[in-house]
């Protein structure tokens, strides 16, 4: 008697083959020449002919060889001072099912820093990163994407939250249809709901209700917060947030905010007070003007505040402007 392992699907592929006998617990090696998932069947053949496939795990398909490890999960940027800080957890595990083979000993990680992807480190075992922050002019958002190899497999990439490093001097202005623009600025989840202002994968700056569909009878609270502002006592200076809702078919409400600190508590000083939006498109955004008078001179913060009360849909922000300081 004789055994034959096959290829599930075109039964024509003999993986392996060999004497057996009746009662025989067999053990049999397989080799392959790339890492894949296969399907086997177990026939036994005799002198009277071919058995049925062996029906446990028939046709079942088992991921063989080495496996694609997982993207790195807790990817977290700090900045003190002159030295960005990354940090990640160590990944354990592949993306394939079954069984696929990783030692978590030997995978190492890559690291690309953005603005710019810049590619930083390469092949390092270490579950962290640190290096000196890149000279630069005014106000940088700083992220980092990190992936996992395992021998000539690598992860999908993990993006790090953003840190804004530097301080801007009016006047200035930023895209936040760009992610390096997004990066410049802090976001705040006023009511905690896990849907607030996010860059996405298509390059608006939004609150994405569209994914959320449990969030849509909930009111925005969701702030937007400039980054460091250096501005002059006594000054009065002009101040755009471009802002926008998904269609005509939406009203959504904003107000524009500012304070001495970039949190809740700090932005209390109202540039535009609460003003219904509804724009024809997402594309079609309106200007949110005011101005904001710096009490003494140091550092301000400005913030676009999503305030819609309920029943709503995603919001835009296009866009941040403030203007040179006037005498007041």
């Amino acid at each position: 008697m004789s055994y034959f392992i096959k290829s599930y699907g075109d039964y024509t592929t003999i993986y392996a083959e060999g004497p057996c006998e009746y009662g025989q617990h067999c053990v049999v090696n397989l080799s392959f020449e790339q890492s894949a998932y296969y399907a086997f069947v177990v026939y036994l053949k005799n002198s009277k002919g071919q058995s049925s496939p062996a029906p446990t795990f028939s046709g079942v398909p088992t991921y063989v060889g080495t496996g694609t490890p997982k993207a790195p999960e807790n990817v977290a940027l700090t900045i003190t001072g002159n030295t960005a800080s990354l940090t990640w957890s160590p990944v354990t595990a592949c993306v394939e099912s079954g069984n696929p083979y990783i030692n978590p000993s030997e995978v190492t990680y890559n690291v690309v820093r953005m603005p710019g992807d810049v590619k930083v480190a390469e092949g390092i075992s270490a579950t962290s990163f640190t290096e000196p922050v890149p000279a630069h002019e005014g106000v940088v958002g700083y992220s980092y994407k990190v992936t996992a190899s395992f021998g000539d497999k690598t992860s999908g990439a993990t993006l790090s939250n953003a840190v804004t490093d530097g301080t801007v001097t009016p006047a200035w202005s930023c895209d936040l249809t760009s992610r390096d623009g997004f990066n410049c600025f802090s976001v705040i989840d006023g009511n905690n709901d896990q849907n607030t202002w996010e860059y996405d994968a298509y390059g608006f700056t939004q609150v994405d209700i569209y994914n959320n569909w449990g969030a849509m009878s909930n009111p925005k609270d969701e702030w937007l917060v400039s980054p460091p502002l250096s501005l002059e006592g006594g000054k009065m200076y002009p101040v755009i947030f471009t802002a926008s809702s998904y269609n005509s078919g939406y009203t959504e409400k904003f107000e524009v905010m500012g304070g001495a600190g970039a949190t809740v508590a700090d932005l209390t000083t109202t540039i535009v007070a609460p003003t219904d939006v509804c724009t024809e498109s997402k594309d079609l955004p309106v200007e949110l003007k005011g101005f904001f008078t710096a009490p003494a001179t140091g550092t301000y913060y400005i913030a676009l505040h999503a305030i819609t009360p309920g029943k709503t849909y995603d919001c835009f922000a296009r866009g941040f402007s403030i203007g040179d300081g006037i005498e007041g």
